[in-house]
């Protein structure tokens, strides 16, 4: 299970902030999981991740265009990878197991950790660099 860790520090304050709490939420997932916890528990958590996830691209994409990013379009295709597998495991979830649910966890996790330290670490330079206040 991912933990939060500093090597997941991107440079960038509101990302990191808003990583962490994507961390969390992976982690309450994997919690309900081994507490038995029920399919409505299970599927609102799901929801949760998913609509967190959402808000956290839907801010990326806005500092990406208004400090006009040069890989925005490639960043964007990588956070379309999750979304897809996000609303594959939300539209099957009444009909697959938990084992299912994990093995969708830990897809989630491997790529935020590799979207993290490649694109988002990327980006989290390039907006340090851009929002740097002139000397």
């Amino acid at each position: 299970m991912i933990e939060w860790n500093d090597s997941l520090l991107v440079g960038y304050e509101p990302i990191d902030a808003e990583h962490k709490a994507l961390v969390a939420l992976i982690g309450e997932l994997y919690g309900t999981l081994r507490a038995g916890g029920g399919r409505d528990t299970l599927e609102a958590a799901l929801f949760d991740l998913a609509d967190h996830v959402a808000a956290h691209f839907n801010h990326e994409n806005d500092l990406m265009v208004s400090r006009r990013y040069p890989a925005r379009a490639d960043h964007l295709l990588e956070h379309r990878i999750l979304i897809d597998q996000l609303d594959t495991v939300l539209d099957t979830i009444d009909l697959i197991g938990d084992e299912a649910v994990l093995d969708a966890l830990s897809f989630i996790e491997r790529w935020f950790a590799d979207h993290v330290h490649a694109a988002d670490a990327r980006l989290g330079a390039f907006l340090a660099r851009v929002d740097r206040p002139d000397p």
